[in-house]
């Protein structure tokens, strides 16, 4: 029962601070986050990234920023919005962003090879669209669980074979491996630092899948619903199928081949001993 009160204080006070937000505010309040890495936002993403409002209209949006730029609360340049004038930055991302992606869609062609793997996302800076030129690129991968230490052994092999891994000295450009979780924990409220973990929630929420032929995506969305009180919307820009690695008979049978080897007692074997090495 005490723990139940302290769910429902919890969410009383963030649904009453989300009432206490006019939609001039939530849109300021969400371009402070971006700032934080000097960047900017278009009209759509202002509605898709928007902090602690229920959807509001395309209208009701531009009816606000209309209003804050006239108060020279933000800055409307070459169709983009933020505190400051960015969009020259973020223009010049651009190139950076696809060639970044085209690094991780070269991963994510050798992932799917790898057994245990399940989908793999990009994340973080890339995702968010605030990556930089010394960037590495942050793929966060799905796996099956108990086979946790066997995927992430051979993907860290194989990546680093083909010079597409991070490693102490080669840093930019390189697919960093630091995020896993397996099938069956996706809630990541159970990692949250802070309350709200306003970083963790837009890190959700701008997952971009590179290899998902189970629709993870959703599973994770799903699984972590929780983040709808704060962000309502869901990445609309996702990649479309035609440019993510898919899977190939070749891929499937050997994915299914090494799996059907690393089952059992077999499996847990080499599943300490990857965990230990």
């Amino acid at each position: 029962l005490t723990w139940l009160s302290c769910v429902i204080d919890s969410f009383l006070i963030h649904y009453v601070h989300m009432q206490s937000l006019s939609l001039e505010q939530s849109i300021v309040h969400t371009l402070a986050f971006f700032d934080v890495f000097d960047a900017c936002l278009t009209v759509e993403e202002i509605e898709i990234y928007l902090w602690c409002y229920k959807s509001p209209s395309r209208i009701e949006v531009q009816t606000a920023l209309e209003s804050l730029i006239s108060k020279n609360i933000v800055v409307s340049e070459r169709g983009y919005v933020g505190l400051r004038a960015l969009a020259n930055e973020r223009i010049q991302r651009i190139a950076l962003l696809e060639k970044k992606l085209d690094i991780a869609l070269r991963a994510a062609r050798k992932l799917r090879y790898i057994p245990f793997v399940r989908a793999a996302f990009v994340c973080n800076n890339l995702a968010l669209g605030t990556v930089r030129s010394e960037s590495d690129i942050d793929v966060f991968i799905i796996v099956s669980p108990g086979r946790m230490w066997i995927a992430r052994l051979i993907v860290t092999t194989v990546l680093r074979m083909f010079g597409l891994a991070r490693t102490k000295k080669k840093e930019i450009n390189r697919v960093c491996l630091s995020f896993y979780a397996t099938t069956d924990v996706l809630d990541m409220s159970k990692v949250t630092i802070t309350d709200p973990d306003i970083y963790l929630m837009y890190w959700v929420r701008s997952l971009m899948p590179i290899y998902d032929p189970e629709n993870l995506y959703h599973t994770v969305q799903r699984e972590n619903s929780w983040i709808d009180i704060y962000i309502k919307a869901q990445q609309s820009c996702l990649l479309s199928q035609d440019k993510r690695a898919m899977t190939t008979t070749l891929s499937r049978r050997v994915k299914q081949l090494l799996e059907r080897m690393w089952t059992g007692a077999v499996g847990d074997l080499i599943e300490q001993q990857a965990k230990e090495i």
